[in-house]
């Protein structure tokens, strides 16, 4: 089962919340929840760019946690919780064909493992059009 919606939205503050779950098969996590939204540039006078953000958390499933559990060599740990994903971007639209997008990413209780420290990753997208 997936739920998606935007909630609020409009065309200069998209606003977007998506749920998740599973209820069948082997997963890792059975429950996600996400927010997040992206403001464009015509506030600074750059509306071809855009500064978002976004929040994701994904509950570990019984079965995930049942058997890491029983066996903490499976995955290395004892899998309990959720793992929480917090992300910050800013899209810069160079010209008509090409966008750069320096990116932030910060990963808590990553694979819901509660003893793993926090996680922040810098990345850089490019998008080319032609």
């Amino acid at each position: 089962m997936r739920l998606a919606g935007e909630v609020g939205a409009t065309r200069a503050r998209p606003l977007i919340g998506r749920y998740g779950q599973s209820n069948a098969g082997t997963v890792a996590f059975d429950r996600a929840v996400t927010v997040g939204g992206e403001f464009t540039g015509n506030a600074w006078g750059r509306g071809a760019d855009g500064l978002g953000f976004a929040y994701g958390w994904l509950r570990s499933s019984s079965g995930f946690r049942r058997d890491t559990a029983a066996d903490p060599t499976l995955v290395g740990f004892a899998a309990d919780g959720a793992e929480q994903v917090a992300e910050l971007y800013y899209r810069w639209r160079v010209n008509e064909q090409l966008a750069l997008t320096p990116d932030l990413q910060h990963v808590r209780r990553a694979a819901a493992d509660r003893y793993t420290k926090p996680i922040t990753a810098v990345g850089l997208r490019a998008l080319y059009a032609f």
